[in-house]
């Protein structure tokens, strides 16, 4: 009767809050003097960076993150014309699409991260009269599954995965496009294919060295934006704090969500087959999502403790020893997500908050969106902490001579805080015949407007290797 009671309650119950830590952004008004106000964070907005209260749809926030100055640079909004899904391992599946002139030059855009999926947003860099333009999500992110898997996931295979995409949309030669992360990958790509790559467009230079992981995320950044630091920082104890990377990736990898909740659910038809047995675990599961997936949290261990030792004394008490044990078990998996969850967002939030020279709402909020937070935290956390894979330190520089004669353009900002000028500063001493555009007044996002007009600028410019 009990069970039968209880699993009859609504979907949202919460069954027992509680008590946690939520590290939240500040709202600081601090401003700094010149010809614009650079407000770092604003109360004004109502915006509470650190929350999932929203939900937030990928075309909505798109619309958010480009200003009309923006949307005046680049190209209007298209739809693709093709898009599927090629199986490029026994594991892996990845989305790709197709828009623009089918009978156009081909352009691929590598996304950043890794981990970060392209946009609608990303067709607007190019002439769709001109280009036949071709987006993918690379291994685990956006549209490809399985989501967020770290199985067979490094930049050789990735390599691999843009020449089988090439080989089945019968490409014999293309443009290649990639940003941040994306302009690892393009390099790495062309040093490994230059006879495939007719032109590069290279935007906020990442050579995927020591020195620019540990600016990031050591405390380099962290000068420019204390107040977003602090939350990131915060989710890490103390004695942990030796490295922020290896911290994360414990936290982002201790558990992964399939594995963690299926053999639970084994178990719990294997215990007691009863349908009020099931209805009500899954209800608690619910309610367990309620409280921490919504919110981010930072668990007391031995609050955790106390809570599961709770639950098995009330299911004592009802007399159902094998129903304490394996809800006890459930909401111990579940509290486990959580956290990884909340290691996923702080993660994410601390790189949007500092992509943008000026403060970006929109791209802001796509830190409310735990999916993307999870692919981007997990798998970009899994590539710097090995090195991108990358056999030297300097590989992508040692072997430029391979793709000196590819018409190229880098486009950097002055003021980028996530990947510094210092590798873009490199990557041109190194390859001096590249047109190197810096822009005076932007930062790292490609949808920053001196950035996009450089953007479009490049792709209109390489029309004439054709």
């Amino acid at each position: 009767m009990i069970l039968l009671r209880v699993a009859t309650l609504p979907p949202n119950t919460p069954f027992l809050p509680l008590p946690f830590v939520t590290p939240t952004f500040p709202s600081s008004n601090f401003k700094t003097p010149g010809r614009r106000n650079l407000v770092v964070l604003r109360q004004s907005h109502n915006l509470n960076y650190y929350t999932s209260d929203w939900h937030v749809s990928p075309e909505t926030m798109e619309q958010k993150d480009l200003s009309p100055e923006i949307n005046r640079t680049l190209y209007p909004d298209i739809e693709p014309y093709n898009s599927g899904f090629l199986k490029v391992s026994d594991i892996h599946t990845v989305y790709y699409e197709q828009s623009g002139n089918p009978d156009g030059h081909a352009v691929i855009f590598l996304h950043g991260g890794p981990g970060g999926g392209t946009s609608p947003s990303n067709r607007k860099f190019f002439d769709p009269n001109f280009y036949r333009i071709i987006l993918f999500d690379q291994r685990g992110a956006g549209k490809s599954t399985p989501h967020a898997c770290l199985e067979e996931n490094t930049t050789w295979d990735l390599i691999e995965d843009i020449e089988k995409l090439r080989d089945h949309l019968k490409v014999p030669e293309w443009l290649v496009f990639g940003g941040s992360w994306g302009s690892t990958l393009a390099l790495a790509y062309s040093e490994s294919h230059p006879d495939k790559v007719t032109g590069l467009v290279l935007r906020g230079i990442f050579l995927l060295r020591k020195k620019e992981i540990d600016w990031f995320y050591e405390g380099g950044a962290a000068a420019i934006f204390p107040d977003a630091w602090e939350p990131f920082r915060d989710l890490i104890p103390e004695n942990e704090r030796g490295c922020f990377v290896d911290a994360y990736h414990k936290r982002l990898n201790s558990n992964d969500k399939e594995t963690q909740v299926m053999p639970v659910l084994f178990t719990i038809f294997e215990t007691d087959g009863t349908s009020a047995f099931t209805v009500l675990t899954l209800l608690y599961l619910e309610g367990c999502e309620f409280w921490l997936f919504k919110r981010d949290v930072c668990l007391n261990k031995a609050m955790l403790r106390f809570y599961l030792l709770f639950v098995m004394l009330v299911g004592v008490m009802v007399d159902k020893v094998g129903l304490a044990v394996t809800l006890g078990m459930v909401v111990a998996l579940v509290l486990k997500i959580g956290s990884v969850y909340a290691a996923a967002r702080a993660w994410t939030t601390w790189e949007l908050m500092t992509a943008h020279l000026l403060p970006n709402e929109g791209h802001v909020k796509r830190g409310a969106d735990d999916e993307f937070c999870l692919a981007f935290a997990r798998i970009e956390n899994h590539y710097f902490v090995n090195r991108g894979f990358l056999p030297s330190e300097s590989y992508l520089l040692d072997n430029i001579e391979k793709i000196r004669h590819i018409k190229t353009v880098i486009v950097q900002g002055r003021y980028d805080a996530c990947c510094p000028m210092m590798s873009a500063w490199d990557l041109h001493k190194a390859w001096p015949e590249a047109d190197f555009r810096v822009v005076p007044d932007a930062g790292h996002s490609a949808n920053e407007p001196g950035i996009s007009e450089e953007l479009v600028a490049a792709t209109n410019k390489l029309k004439s290797i054709f």
